[in-house]
């Protein structure tokens, strides 16, 4: 089965971002917060803030972690929204050390789903 990040599975509207990161259930590491609650689907939001960089490389950085999402679906834990907030310090790094970052995020949340049940 094939996963990818289809419009239904994007969060877009401002109201929806702030929703999910008042829950207040997130996870930091040195590239990335990202905020989560319990959902009925999977939903991204993927945010690169202004103050990061300029418009061209908030868009790379978006892309490549949209495309991260897409091959990795499946290490995803199910069933929540997703507020993915880069920080600065992703700025100059490779696909690669992006990739491991943030699938290492999305463990530590898989983890925290099982303690919780």
């Amino acid at each position: 089965m094939v996963f990818s990040i289809k419009k239904i599975n994007i969060v877009r509207k401002k109201q929806e971002f702030t929703y999910i990161i008042y829950q207040k259930q997130f996870i930091k590491n040195k590239y990335f917060t990202i905020f989560y609650q319990p959902s009925e689907q999977i939903h991204f939001g993927v945010s690169v803030p202004k103050k990061v960089t300029n418009a061209v490389n908030r868009n790379k950085i978006r892309r490549q972690i949209k495309d991260i999402i897409d091959k990795n679906m499946i290490l995803i834990p199910d069933k929540k929204d997703y507020i993915i907030i880069a920080r600065k310090e992703i700025l100059n790094k490779k696909y690669q050390e992006i990739k491991i970052e943030l699938l290492n995020a999305f463990k530590k949340i898989k983890g925290e789903c099982y303690e919780k049940k």
